[in-house]
């Protein structure tokens, strides 16, 4: 597949993917209620491996919490998020891009299930799997997000169980 440019709503600021990543959720924590102004996120995460920042950007990078956090890129300019990164696991740096970015493409994505839904805003009435609280949503995404690596080009090295 070619290079896969996913630009934030006005894009100034833009990442590269290799490949289109292939796990999907949506996030109702409260951060990315923040972040987001909307009830929950819709991202895909991927190893970070598969994700270039230009090196002339204006994506701002931040934290918003201490443990296990998401260090967020927002655009300088729209102030829409561009990506996250993360060190899910050892090993295993993780990238979240905004599913709204990859445009058509992210359609293709088929979500796998609702985190932190405990703080949700509002239910959410679908099929889907649907975990409350930090250890039960970061458990539940280790096995599909560890899967979507091995099927990728560019699986990681060195996984630490």
């Amino acid at each position: 597949m070619n290079q896969i440019i996913a630009p934030c709503t006005c894009g100034k600021s833009h990442i590269e993917l290799r490949h289109l990543p292939s796990f999907r959720f949506f996030c109702h924590c409260t951060i990315c209620q923040r972040v987001y102004g909307k009830p929950y996120s819709d991202v895909a995460a991927t190893h970070m491996r598969n994700v270039t920042l230009p090196a002339q950007h204006a994506t701002r990078f931040g934290k918003y919490k201490r443990f296990m956090a998401l260090d967020r890129g927002l655009c300088g300019e729209c102030g829409e998020p561009v990506v996250g990164f993360m060190r899910y696991l050892p090993g295993v740096p993780l990238a979240m891009v905004p599913v709204a970015n990859l445009g058509e493409q992210g359609a293709s994505i088929m979500p796998r299930m609702h985190i932190y839904y405990g703080t949700r805003q509002r239910d959410i009435d679908d099929d889907l799997p649907k975990y409350e609280g930090a250890l039960r949503s970061i458990t539940a995404c280790i096995a599909p997000f560890l899967a979507s690596c091995a099927k990728s080009e560019d699986p990681p090295k060195n996984v630490a169980a």
